[in-house]
Order: structure tokens, then sequence, then C-alpha cells
């Protein structure tokens, strides 16, 4: 999945926060998510284990979407739009450095040189552990 994509879906996902009846299949849902992130955050931090529970945001992110283009637009609760605002707020806070990063710091990074990968670090073309002075 793309980080277009990805981001995407986090936009929806916060529209289908908002737009989410109240009810046990809600309470499942989010509970599910909720529990699934805690517990990887807790113990592993790897964006591998975000896969498993993709599906329960894109039902969210896609009920947000059908909820947000039907006419006449359903009204919403201050509760719902305070949930919304707080899942928008932490998915900033949690995207945000990630963002900051991809954004300032060059790819394929400098440690990348010398593993394979065109264009990586200072010397282009330079063999490792030369310097690119050296390489042609």
């Amino acid at each position: 999945m793309t980080a277009r994509r990805h981001a995407a879906a986090l936009v929806l996902f916060v529209a289908g926060i908002a737009f989410l009846p109240r009810g046990r299949m809600s309470v499942l849902l989010l509970g599910f998510l909720a529990f699934y992130v805690l517990l990887h955050v807790a113990s592993h931090g790897y964006p591998r284990y975000r896969v498993p529970s993709m599906p329960v945001v894109f039902l969210v992110a896609a009920h947000g979407w059908v909820a947000a283009r039907a006419r006449p637009r359903l009204a919403l609760e201050w509760r719902h739009r305070l949930a919304a605002a707080a899942t928008a707020l932490v998915l900033a806070l949690s995207v945000g450095p990630s963002l900051v990063t991809w954004v300032t710091r060059p790819w394929p990074p400098p440690w990348f040189a010398g593993v394979g990968v065109e264009g990586a670090g200072e010397g282009e073309g330079a063999s490792p552990g030369e310097t690119p002075e050296e390489g042609h």
C-alpha cells in the first residue's frame, strides 16, 4: 500500500468515525482495532503488524466515504465530532513525525551505499570503500 493510499484511508477513517452508528458492531470493530494496535505497539513496533488490522480501517473508511456522500447529509452529534477530532489528533501525532522524516531526509539513505542500491551515498558509481574521486 502506497503512502498516498494509506493517508487517504486514514482521512476517510476519521470521517467514518464521525459517521459511525452506535451499536455492538461499532464497539466490536473499534475494540478489536484498539486492542490489536495497543498490543502490537507495546510489544513490537513493526509496520507489518498493522496488516491484519487494515480491513477494519477500510470498513470504517468505506462507511465514512458513503456517509459523507449521502444526501441529505446526516447530522452529527457533538460526541461523534469529538471522537473524530480525537482520532484525527492521534493519527496526526503518530503519522506526522514519519512524514517530516520522509520529506527532510534523502532517499535512499547514505547508509545504503555499498549494498547494491544505485544512487546511494555520496559517490555514485564508486565501489564500496572508495571515495568519489577514486571511483572513476
